[in-house]
This record gives C-alpha cells, structure tokens and sequence, in this order.
C-alpha cells in the first residue's frame, strides 16, 4: 500500500525516466548476484556501485549519474530507503559529476522569448495552426510566463490545481515540481488580469470555455482531469509545450535557443525588469536560494538596466 501511494505522488516523466535504470540494475543484481536487489541500504549500496562501473564503461559519465539518481528514486518507492545517506554513493556521483564537467561540451544558454513575441502571436493566428491550438498555446505560454513556471510543471497540473478568486485573480497550486517531487510544499501562485491580449486570465477564460466548456469564473474543477489538454483531450507532453514557445517566437520574428525552461526563465526576466524584486521574483517562481535565479538575470538585466551607464563607464 505505502509503495502505490509513493508510486502515485511522483510525477509520471521522472517514473518514465528513472524506471528503466531499476529494471537494469535488477537484471544486473541478478546476473552478477544471483539474486534480486537487497533492501538494506548497505547491500543495496554495494550492489549500486558495482553496477555504476559497468555503466560508466558502457553508457558514459552523464548516464552513469542518471543511473545513480534512477536507482536512487526507485530506491526509496521500493524499499523506503535513501541511498543518498550512503557516503561512497554521494562521493562517487560528486566525482562523475566533477569529470562530466570537465569533459562535456557547455549547452547554449537559453534565450529570453520576448512578451512581444507572445502578444503577436496571440493577436494572430499562425497559418498552419489550427484554432484549438492556438487558444490553448496562449494560454500555457502566458500562465508560464506569469506563474515563472516550467512545462514538465504545467503539464502536470490537473483541473484542482486551480482556482478563480474572483475579479479578474486565479490561483495555480504547484504540488510536484523539480526542487519538490515530494509535493510537501504546495505551492500556490495567484495571479491577476493583465493589460494586453496576452493576459493570462483572459488566455486561460477562453483556453477553458473552449477545451472544457465551462468559464474560469466560478470555476468547478473535475477531480482528476489534466488542466491543459490537446483536441483529443490528452495531457500535453512538454515537447508540446516547446512546439508552441517556437511558433510564439516564429510569430514574433525572434531567432533564438529555447528549452523546457524557457516560460521560466523568460517570466523571471520580465519579472524584474518590469520593476519587481529578485525576492519578489523568487517568490512566484518558488526558488528557496538565488543562485539559480540569477544565472537567469545575470546577463540580461545588466545588459537592459544599462549598467555601464550606472557604474560610470
């Protein structure tokens, strides 16, 4: 019972994921020990290092730390234990991490997808879209942007993950997201009516007439349903998501790299440039310390705030 409320509470593309490394590494344990994986943490540790040296020599230094995490993920819903308390466990994923670092090619940074960008393509319909499309990509991008939400995190969300307040506010509750997969926090993120046509009230009214036949105000929530659902009325995938961040800057007539990340990234921007505090910003996109926060405004608010100007160069 308590491994099917486990399973239940994690969100489905961290399970999809990480469960194949489990089925692995029990093959390996198996083959190699005759017998499945143990359930005390030590054994189970040795098990997991042993099976790490054949990853590493098979799959390479990046798998070999997912590897690690999956194990370790799989761990806890199977047998209640953490192997991350194992210290030859946290020293060997440190070391993959610190040789990965040294041979991996550095990712471009994401960019920034422009508001005007978003208003453009909500103002007109892109040929080749088709009108459901349209109104639900409006209304993921402009949530994202204002909620600073990721998509594996707006995907995720079911219909009583909102609420309407009333007069133009809404509330999104955040249970699973990346810094919390235990949902222990329950974030909430109320927001409010905007000026433009990419406001996120009006976006997200017209998403639900259209997709669920009901209006955001006075909102009654179906126990269980994906909020945001294709035609078919599927849960989107996240790749989705990115299909619609790319027709917003297409629309926009913006070039640029854009990932998973880029509603958040962009919403912690505009945040702050639009006047609010890193604090402020930290507080709606759920971020406990700054360090990741401002890798995102590192660059660009000192580039927007004319920061050569400030410091008297």
């Amino acid at each position: 019972m308590i491994r099917a409320i486990l399973r239940a509470a994690h969100q489905p593309d961290t399970l999809q994921r990480y469960g194949p490394w489990w089925t692995r590494f029990c093959s390996f344990v198996r083959r190699d020990f005759g017998g499945p994986p143990p359930s005390g943490v030590a054994a189970l540790g040795d098990r997991l290092l042993a099976f790490i040296v054949d990853v590493v020599d098979v799959c390479g230094l990046a798998n070999a730390m997912q590897a690690i995490a999956g194990i370790a993920h799989a761990a806890k819903l199977e047998f209640d234990v953490d192997l991350w308390r194992v210290p030859r466990i946290r020293l060997m994923y440190k070391g993959l991490t610190k040789l990965s670092a040294i041979s991996r090619t550095p990712k471009p940074k994401r960019d920034v997808l422009p508001v005007t960008a978003l208003i453009s393509f909500v103002s007109s319909r892109p040929a080749g879209m088709s009108h459901f499309d349209w109104v639900l990509a409006a209304a993921v991008l402009s949530v994202g942007i204002r909620c600073i939400r990721r998509a594996d995190e707006l995907v995720n969300l079911l219909e009583t993950d909102l609420s309407d307040l009333g007069v133009g506010r809404a509330k999104l509750r955040i249970v699973f997201s990346k810094t919390d997969p235990y949902g222990r926090r329950n974030l909430e993120v109320p927001f409010e009516r905007g000026a433009t046509v990419a406001c996120p009230i009006r976006c997200l009214d017209a998403y639900i007439r259209l997709a669920k036949g009901r209006a955001l105000e006075g909102w009654q929530p179906v126990a269980g349903r994906p909020l945001f659902v294709s035609a078919q009325g599927t849960a989107l995938s996240t790749n989705k998501v990115l299909e619609f961040v790319h027709a917003a800057a297409s629309a926009g007539g913006v070039a640029g790299t854009f990932g998973g990340h880029t509603l958040r990234i962009t919403g912690a921007c505009v945040a702050v440039l639009g006047g609010m505090t890193m604090e402020q910003a930290m507080a709606i996109g759920g971020w406990k310390a700054d360090s990741s926060f401002g890798v995102y405004l590192r660059a660009l608010v000192g580039v927007q705030r004319r920061a050569s100007t400030r410091m008297g160069l």
